[in-house]
């Protein structure tokens, strides 16, 4: 049963990244950031993306 929460906890954290992740990009298209300042904002998020999206799949393909 904890495996299951661990799981939607890992789910939630990468929805609500994606939506920090989506607002970042309005704010930079808008020109309210700059490039640097998007890069700042996204660069360790994107990485933990990349790493939950990963980690999602193994678990999927393990059962």
């Amino acid at each position: 049963m904890e495996k299951i929460q661990d799981d939607l906890s890992l789910a939630e954290l990468v929805t609500i990244t994606e939506d920090f992740i989506k607002l970042a990009d309005k704010l930079y298209n808008t020109g309210k950031i700059t490039r640097e300042e998007y890069d700042e904002l996204t660069f360790m998020k994107k990485d933990f993306l990349k790493k939950a999206k990963m980690q999602q799949q193994e678990q999927i393909n393990y059962f």
